[in-house]
């Protein structure tokens, strides 16, 4: 995966490689693990993201073991986690708070890198979510915010909010796979061409309406509303512009970035 980064001056400059640990503690063993992260840090690339749900825990706790210092002021290492609203978990500040100290002992750091928001939690008010994650910003355990498999409305939306309760906000933004978007996704043919791109934050506080509606083949287009949820589709949930089809969670009022699966 590949992410933009910016030089000393601020302009962009060469893309940076992140590496996902999402097999590591599952099809990768430990000593496997460690082999691939000292070859990616050979060849130059500091970035690793993991999340807490992998690997029930153990791809964190695998990177957590190598020694790397982690968190550190001298350490040149960058490292992502997420916290999930999933398997009985959710994105309310008790368990927001959980997941993520319970990160910081696996990753044996005093804090990360990048802290991201997995994936949106329904059931829970989207402003005790960013208000919990200020407060833990607040107490140093995480550096930037990051959105993952969130709607182009919903970004919109809690930038608008962090803003005006002056919270952190989100700097990173991790897009679904989309199979409809494959073909518009640049540098590559499919998911393996174009993991996941994050995007700076000066583009993630632009409202998603700024954005033109890419047609994607395949993708019915929904009433040109934010949250329109497709009639008929079965278990659809609301999506940026385009409306939705089942299985086909279009963003079409982004430019894609393509994550496999659920990462």
């Amino acid at each position: 995966m590949s992410r933009p980064s910016r030089s000393a001056s601020g302009s962009p400059a060469r893309p940076a490689t992140v590496l996902g640990t999402m097999e590591m503690g599952r099809r990768m063993d430990a000593p496997a693990s460690a082999a691939a992260v000292r070859a990616f840090l050979e060849r130059g690339h500091t970035e690793l993201d993991t999340a807490f749900m992998y690997s029930d825990g153990q791809s964190e706790s695998i990177v957590g073991g190598l020694g790397l210092g982690l968190g550190g002021g001298d350490c040149r290492v960058k490292i992502a986690t997420k916290a999930n609203p999933w398997d009985g978990k959710s994105l309310k500040p008790d368990s927001l708070r959980s997941q993520l100290e319970t990160s910081l002992k696996r990753l044996q750091c005093p804090k990360v890198d990048l802290f991201y928001l997995h994936a949106p939690d329904h059931g829970t008010p989207v402003e005790d979510t960013l208000r919990a994650c200020h407060q833990l910003h607040q107490e140093g355990k995480f550096v930037e915010l990051g959105l993952s498999n969130y709607a182009a409305w919903e970004v919109a939306e809690i930038c608008t909010l962090c803003k005006s309760n002056g919270w952190i906000l989100p700097t990173v933004y991790q897009l679904l796979e989309g199979a409809p978007l494959r073909g518009h996704c640049p540098g590559g043919e499919g998911p393996a061409g174009c993991v996941w791109h994050q995007r700076p934050q000066h583009d993630l506080g632009r409202p998603a309406v700024d954005v033109p509606p890419l047609p994607a083949p395949g993708c019915p287009r929904g009433r040109g509303h934010p949250g329109h949820v497709q009639p008929g589709a079965a278990g659809a949930e609301p999506v940026g512009h385009g409306g939705g089809a089942p299985g086909a969670r279009c963003r079409a009022g982004l430019r894609p970035g393509l994550a496999p699966g659920r990462p």
